[in-house]
């Protein structure tokens, strides 16, 4: 997968101290709506994370950067072990749809992803590496992490405490939620890769007392595929910088 042939770029680290997010011990799933219905910060989210991935045996470690606005783009930057960049992926919903630019620097490669409102994808690019739809899915599996979604009416009903999202804001084919007693949560997405559709399920720890934001999550691919644990060493909130629609009228750009 993807995902590990990225992190295999960083040399591989001594083990540090991790904290995983544990089981999920699910509320009830009228308290999921009402969690769901709560108004959501407009601050974007910064943060410096590690992770950590498990794919065919073998464990490796990256760092990295992201960016993410509610409602609006998500920047994800890995670094190898000389503090170089080795890849970028930028997802954004515009007029067209969802849409990822994937960059690979130390390759001179770039991937450009669309996910059109009925999930379905493509890639545009003049030599797609054979990683380009897993790594894309990655990225955009925590793209849509960051996204609104209420639950769809009236909630279908739900066991052990998962609540049906509407998948639409998230280019989903289908979408679900579960909060646990921890503070944390539990998601579900199913994505269209390629023509088949697969499933992701993440797990996101306590939240962070300063940001209200995660500080764990785990994310795996269903079926026994790669799984990758996200510590967020250090995370801060800024106020988005988004153009008026004067300015964006003259640029003929959109809110970045």
């Amino acid at each position: 997968m993807g995902v590990a042939l990225l992190c295999s770029c960083a040399a591989s680290r001594p083990a540090s101290p991790w904290t995983a997010p544990g089981d999920c011990r699910p509320l009830d799933a009228a308290l999921a709506v009402e969690q769901l219905g709560l108004p959501r910060s407009p601050d974007a989210l910064e943060g410096v994370f590690r992770a950590r991935v498990v794919a065919a045996g073998r464990r490796s470690i990256s760092e990295g950067a992201l960016l993410a606005e509610p409602d609006g783009p998500v920047r994800i930057e890995f670094f190898g072990p000389l503090g170089l960049k080795v890849h970028q992926a930028v997802w954004q919903a515009d007029a067209t749809g969802l849409v990822g630019q994937l960059d690979w620097p130390l390759e001179g490669r770039s991937e450009r992803v669309v996910v059109k409102d009925d999930a379905s994808a493509r890639v545009e690019a003049p030599q797609p590496g054979a990683d380009a739809a897993a790594l894309g899915l990655f990225s955009r599996m925590l793209w849509a992490f960051w996204q609104g979604g209420k639950p769809l009416h009236p909630p279908a009903p739900a066991r052990d405490g998962w609540v049906q999202r509407d998948p639409g804001p998230a280019r989903a084919l289908a979408r679900r939620i579960r909060f646990c007693e921890d503070g944390g949560f539990e998601e579900y997405l199913l994505l269209e890769d390629g023509g088949r559709s697969t499933g992701f399920r993440i797990r996101a720890g306590a939240p962070d007392a300063g940001t209200g934001y995660p500080q764990h999550l785990a994310l795996e691919v269903e079926g026994g595929g790669p799984r990758a644990e996200i510590q967020i060493i250090r995370q801060s909130l800024r106020t988005p910088i988004r153009a008026s629609p004067e300015s964006s009228a003259a640029s003929g750009s959109g809110d970045s």
